[in-house]
């Protein structure tokens, strides 16, 4: 980011950023917005790896908390941090450029995305009236199917 701080750019604060964000996920590693932040750092940084571990920490916390929600506004905001976060992934397994360091994490997500497809089924299931996130069933199945071809 041109001029974030007396005409510096963020750059300049990277590896500051990045030890605060390994020091935060060490100890907070229940924050999405931790490992959202530690993620663009690793990606900015080049550590693709990281970047990929920091955002499968990331869903796992926001798929977490996505099941205990019962506000229904609430809810559709963090399913749609949730879906993000699974495209993210999603595209990080499909760039060539890191699939062999992705190798390892492609059954892992798969599984991850199994879950999260099955529960949002169920509470579709359990919903009376057509709730504002019923299109995001249809994209996590097939995010899971796809997931599931790359085995």
């Amino acid at each position: 980011m041109p001029d974030l701080y007396e005409g510096r750019t963020g750059r300049t604060c990277m590896r500051q950023l990045l030890d605060f964000y390994k020091f935060a996920t060490d100890h907070t590693a229940s924050r999405p917005d931790f490992w959202s932040f530690y993620a663009h750092l690793q990606d900015a940084s080049g550590d693709d790896a990281g970047a990929l571990e920091s955002r499968l920490r990331q869903c796992r916390v926001l798929q977490a908390r996505l099941w205990e929600e019962n506000d229904p506004e609430t809810f559709t905001e963090k399913l749609q941090d949730l879906m993000e976060c699974f495209d993210l992934i999603d595209n990080t397994l499909d760039d060539p450029a890191t699939k062999e360091i992705s190798k390892s994490h492609v059954a892992p997500f798969g599984y991850l995305l199994l879950d999260a497809a099955k529960k949002l089924q169920e509470k579709l299931a359990a919903t009376v009236q057509e709730p504002p996130w019923k299109p995001a069933v249809a994209q996590l199945q097939t995010l899971a199917q796809k997931a599931n071809e790359r085995r």
